[in-house]
């Protein structure tokens, strides 16, 4: 389980894990969008590859 302390990058593990590609591809993802806008980013990770919000925010806020 993650802590509360706000590493985001705790959650990368187990992203990894439960989406089948590593942080570093969904990063070169969040990079192509041609939207920099934070619902955007995070509406192709949810919406497109069915993240839950909290992973989907975990990578989008990282990435910021």
């Amino acid at each position: 389980m993650t802590s509360r302390s706000g590493d985001r990058a705790a959650h990368f593990p187990l992203i990894e894990k439960k989406y089948g590609k590593p942080v570093a591809q969904w990063f070169r993802e969040l990079k192509q969008l041609p939207s920099e806008k934070y619902a955007d980013q995070l509406g192709l990770l949810i919406e497109r590859h069915g993240f839950s919000r909290a992973h989907a925010n975990a990578l989008v806020m990282f990435h910021r």
